[in-house]
């Protein structure tokens, strides 16, 4: 990730999880030009799949 690109975690509660229970995380990474997400059970997860996916696209 470069150093102008900034990173975001937060978690997210949809209806259906608040019902069955379960938690997700949402990871954002963007330099203000390029944006992309990953989401994941853990905020580990979601931020290993952001970082994938923005190492792909700036690749």
């Amino acid at each position: 990730m470069s150093k102008e690109a900034k990173s975001r975690t937060e978690k997210e509660s949809f209806f259906p999880e608040r019902l069955f229970g379960g938690e997700h995380y949402k990871t954002t990474i963007s330099d203000g030009k390029d944006k992309v997400e990953g989401r994941g059970r853990t905020s580990e997860e979601a931020e290993k799949l952001a970082g994938k996916k923005w190492d792909s696209k700036k690749s």
